[in-house]
């Protein structure tokens, strides 16, 4: 994660977030997402880092109207912690993380 966050620092917060093992790149509109994309890759392949296309999801977020309907999936295992936000049936948002040395003590109903 130190490594994937060090490549894309000039571009963190701006139109991408960096997960354990994950990378969400967020836009505005379709073309934007597609230019997004295109810089996306070709820092990859100037660090000589790869994405394989078979684990990327492709347009799957959505932005959320109003505040009804939203639902949170939760799972916790004993290296992680990881949830989805939903809304009719969309998603909404990731987030995942390890767990700390401590958190690792903790009952499964504690980390959820």
């Amino acid at each position: 994660m130190d490594l994937v966050n060090r490549v894309f620092r000039q571009y963190l917060d701006m139109f991408v977030i960096v997960f354990i093992d994950d990378m969400l790149i967020y836009s505005r509109s379709e073309n934007e997402h597609i230019d997004l994309l295109k810089i996306i890759l070709q820092v990859l392949k100037d660090q000589q880092l790869f994405a394989k296309f078979s684990k990327c999801e492709l347009w799957v977020l959505s932005l959320s109207e109003g505040t009804d309907g939203f639902v949170v999936y939760s799972d916790a295992y004993r290296i992680g912690l990881g949830c989805v936000l939903m809304k009719n049936g969309k998603v909404i948002a990731y987030a995942s993380r390890k767990l700390k040395i401590h958190e690792k003590n903790y009952p499964t109903h504690n980390l959820e």
